[in-house]
């Protein structure tokens, strides 16, 4: 019984940790795509799957544009496929809604 105790423990903790990396992959990602990547506040993350299972990170973020102001909150999504990931943010695509619906939104 303590040894199915220790894997479990041990599997739990070694995807925490790789969830944590891809979050912030998917951040470091988001940010390279803003004018002002040191003022991203981000919001609401929560890891998914898409449906051929890769993780998909959807949240939302705020940031400031060229003339030093928030933008106000916006949807984006992370979907960590190969050979590069994709991503987008609110407002710069316009399939975004329909990607990130597919995604994102919570049942």
């Amino acid at each position: 019984m303590k040894f199915f105790l220790v894997v479990f423990l041990l599997t739990t903790s070694f995807l925490a940790l790789a969830n944590e990396s891809i979050i912030t992959d998917a951040q470091e990602a988001i940010k390279s795509q803003l004018k002002d990547p040191y003022s991203a506040v981000f919001d609401d993350i929560y890891l998914g799957k898409a449906e051929n299972g890769a993780p998909v990170v959807c949240g939302t973020i705020n940031a400031k544009n060229s003339y030093g102001g928030y933008t106000g909150r916006k949807n984006f999504y992370y979907l960590d496929a190969a050979p590069r990931p994709i991503l987008s943010i609110e407002g710069e695509s316009s399939i975004f809604s329909v990607i990130y619906e597919s995604f994102c939104l919570r049942n």
